[in-house]
């Protein structure tokens, strides 16, 4: 029996976050490429693999194939693409391109190798946004991924140069991410229930990304309101590049990328300027005020829709950077709108989506019985 590996990818518009082989090992690589040449311009290679990701990447389910940077250093590049407002997902090659560089980073620590060579085969839980799930894209993109040989060359990547991975893939599950969330929120590490409250109640379900917000209402007992589950093409990505042109315009500093703005964000709202700490919250706050308004419109829309939701659960980066200016709005309307409960480093609403992909992943193959040998 071939050896697979377990694999759940949250491929957002801002970044990918996945767990590989448990929920203690994950990855999290920008949604970010750049196309480059097989020799590059550099001094000297980064020294972490995830700052140097040089790829050769030959699919069958590529428009094109092609040479990228990908992630942190592609967000480097002048000439980046990053996900567009109206991209689907579904159909993407840049969300596949950095979703096969994912893998094949963590196929080079797991699969053996052979003359620089590594197979993997992986069994993979992703997800689609809830506009895409109905309009019939799941099938889309588990046909790009399974049935098909995707390799990838690493070119001039830190520990990984000259190595080759070819992935196959043994399934591949894609779910809706709404839903997801909300196994997340009602079933533990151990696939274990809890928040059972939550199965008793008709709760909305706000994923706010990074491009666009996506807004699950959950039934009493579990079922998806189809009719007024909805995604808007709003998010949070539109603001904070509003926020770094500002900034730029006002201090004449150019800030490398959108995270080194959400980073500015979450560490006090000041900006170095010649060693010195230069405050900008006059900046920040009224554009996530805008941000925040239009959330807040958006939960109302849903609300008159289903008006028998009992409470909107935010999540998502998106929740993270706007809590603040929506727990501000909502004083006045005292909405029962909650926030999920973050760690020191912020990161329990940003990696919810991939962690309830891992447990659809678990649930999946113990409802098929499958017989699995994991790597």
């Amino acid at each position: 029996m071939k050896m697979t590996r377990f694999a759940s990818v949250d491929i957002g518009n801002d970044g990918l976050k996945g767990y590989f082989g448990s929920l203690q090992e994950k990855i999290h690589i920008p949604n970010v490429i750049a196309k480059e040449n097989e020799e590059r311009e550099i001094i000297e290679l980064e020294k972490n693999t995830l700052n140097g990701l040089h790829v050769t990447v030959e699919s069958p389910s590529l428009s094109k194939n092609g040479t990228y940077v990908v992630g942190n250093l592609a967000t480097r590049y002048v000439d980046n693409e990053r996900m567009g407002t109206h991209s689907v997902k579904a159909e993407s090659d840049q969300s596949l391109l950095v979703l096969l560089t994912a893998l094949a980073v963590d196929a080079t620590k797991k699969f053996s190798e052979r003359n620089s060579v590594i197979k993997a085969n992986y069994l993979l839980s992703t997800g689609l946004p809830l506009d895409e799930v109905k309009a019939k894209k799941r099938k889309v993109l588990k046909e790009r991924l399974v049935n098909s040989t995707h390799k990838i060359t690493f070119l001039q990547t830190p520990k990984l140069q000259g190595k080759t991975v070819i992935i196959e893939f043994a399934d591949v599950l894609v779910n809706g991410e709404g839903v997801s969330a909300f196994l997340d929120l009602t079933t533990d590490d151990k696939l274990h229930s809890k928040n059972e409250e939550l199965h008793n109640q008709c709760v909305m379900i706000n994923d706010i990304g990074g491009i666009s917000t996506d807004t699950a209402v959950i039934l009493t007992g579990g079922e998806i309101d189809n009719t007024a589950s909805k995604g808007i093409d709003e998010g949070t990505l539109t603001y904070l590049e509003e926020i770094s042109e500002s900034i730029y315009k006002e201090l004449h500093i150019k800030l490398k990328s959108l995270k080194h703005v959400v980073d500015i964000i979450k560490s006090g709202k000041t900006v170095s300027v010649k060693g010195k700490r230069i405050p900008v919250h006059h900046i920040i706050d009224p554009i996530l005020r805008r941000a925040a308004k239009t959330q807040m419109k958006h939960i109302e829309s849903v609300w008159e829709k289903a008006p028998e939701v009992e409470k909107s659960i935010q999540i998502g980066g998106g929740a993270m950077i706007l809590r603040e200016y929506m727990e501000e709005l909502n004083k006045e309307k005292q909405y029962p709108i909650l926030f999920i409960d973050t760690t020191d480093d912020d990161e329990e609403a940003i990696w919810m989506i991939a962690r309830a992909y891992w447990k659809a992943l678990q649930l999946y193959v113990k409802h098929k019985n499958l017989q699995v040998v994991s790597v």
